[in-house]
């Protein structure tokens, strides 16, 4: 297969359990089938380091205005344009997806940002599941006390 960015040949890598395509002699692009991306977008799921941080060519410059074709697709002699997914509103982090075959190609660092957004939405959500537990545990205090208070006011009298 070619690369969407720069037209070089892909070479396959191992991946922990998958097999991944990437631009190593250009723009260190990563083509991933969608199952295969499915396995590895997430932070504790295992991937190669040294796949994440592969640099790219000097000689190669990396258009992100360009819509790019999807290379799997291109293989079968289907011309398919990737639509931009926006992952990150803050950052304007955007991933490229064959609609066809939903295919991710990801630009050199995507792949990491992905993961690292992945790891901080679950730091968020144990943070958010930590102060839930402690909001009811302080309603349910309140309720006690409450209900602690109206026993005195009837024994008491008032």
């Amino acid at each position: 297969m070619k690369c969407p960015v720069c037209s070089n040949d892909f070479q396959e890598f191992h991946a922990g359990a998958i097999m991944v395509d990437i631009c190593s002699d250009g723009c260190s692009g990563i083509w991933l089938e969608k199952e295969e991306y499915s396995k590895c977008d997430e932070h504790t799921e295992p991937f190669p380091k040294e796949l994440l941080r592969v640099r790219k060519s000097p000689n190669v410059l990396i258009d992100r205005n360009v819509l790019r074709s999807c290379p799997s697709c291109a293989e079968k002699n289907v011309n398919q344009t990737m639509t931009r997914i926006a992952l990150d509103a803050e950052t304007r982090f955007e991933l490229d997806e064959c609609p066809a075959c939903s295919g991710v190609w990801l630009d050199l660092g995507e792949l990491e940002h992905i993961r690292n957004l992945d790891e901080d939405l679950t730091a968020r959500r144990a943070k958010l599941d930590a102060y839930e537990k402690s909001a009811l545990a302080q309603v349910e205090g309140s309720k006690r006390t409450f209900a602690v208070k109206a026993i005195l006011r009837k024994f008491l009298g008032h």
